[in-house]
């Protein structure tokens, strides 16, 4: 029950970032931020598709509580995600 409340409250990561995102860039610029998100959001795709699929069968060989090991590497890779976007700070207005 409690890995489904922590799934249910990081579905909206994307949409709230591209929100925050959107707020502090000048509107000429939205173009360029909405697409370098998607192209993030592809290369973290083609990247992570792969490391979950290895450690997934890593996972598999060692057994036990090794066998959950796909979602120990996916929660280290959303608290990096989740570092990096606790670390932008916002423009200090004037």
């Amino acid at each position: 029950m409690t890995a489904i409340l922590l799934f249910t409250l990081g579905t909206g990561f994307t949409q709230a970032l591209r929100s925050f995102l959107t707020s502090i860039v000048p509107r000429d610029d939205l173009a360029l931020l909405y697409t370098m998100i998607s192209f993030a959001d592809s290369v973290g795709s083609l990247c992570a598709s792969p490391v979950l699929a290895l450690a997934f069968s890593a996972g598999l060989k060692v057994g036990g509580l090794l066998a959950g090991l796909p979602f120990l590497v996916a929660a280290f890779l959303y608290g990096i995600s989740a570092l990096s976007v606790w670390s932008i700070r916002t423009p200090r207005s004037r």
